[in-house]
């Protein structure tokens, strides 16, 4: 499964419009704002560094940062959070392998506090059997998952799928109303 996820890593490298992006991903302290600022493209691959931190143009950068360790320092995957993000990026860019990794750890770690992670990557990706298990987590703890404070961190479509499940039985229709204004200003 390792070569398959290499294989597939560096065919998604090769395929960068320019290769300047992986050579400040390796090292962001050389990175030169002079290299992007007048790029024509939109592209999900430029990158900007900061000295707090780094982003993706439309995605987060730790994922890519995740995937260089990995490659490098067979680096396990992080925890919920990080493998939520780390499977998203994995399903976007067909790299099944990891997919698979991170699906099994989703699975593993599906809790109260982490289900809107797991959640909305098993929405994203259209993972049915982490769907099917968060079902039963809703209809078993649903005002808890109500009230979560990191519901802030579901999909505007994954948030609506949790609003409209079917096994979603609150306690009052207060509890849906204070999740979706939380959602909303976030």
């Amino acid at each position: 499964m390792d070569d398959d996820i290499r294989r597939r890593t560096r065919v998604l490298l090769m395929s960068l419009r320019y290769q300047n992006w992986w050579q400040s991903f390796k090292n962001p302290f050389d990175y030169r704002p002079e290299l992007y600022r007048d790029l024509d493209f939109k592209d999900d691959f430029v990158i900007t560094f900061g000295y707090r931190g780094s982003s993706v143009k439309g995605e987060a950068a730790y994922p890519f940062w995740w995937l260089r360790s990995f490659l490098e320092h067979k680096t396990p995957l992080p925890g919920v959070q990080g493998t939520a993000e780390v499977m998203l990026m994995a399903h976007k860019y067909d790299i099944p392998g990891l997919v698979s990794m991170s699906r099994a750890k989703l699975r593993n770690f599906l809790s109260i506090e982490n289900f809107p992670h797991v959640f909305n990557a098993a929405h994203e990706t259209e993972d049915d059997e982490i769907l099917q298990e968060c079902g039963h987590m809703i209809a078993a703890w649903t005002d808890e998952i109500l009230s979560l404070p990191n519901l802030s961190v579901l999909s505007k479509k994954a948030m609506v799928r949790l609003l409209e499940h079917r096994r979603l039985s609150p306690s009052s229709e207060l509890k849906v109303f204070n999740a979706a204004i939380n959602w909303m200003w976030r």
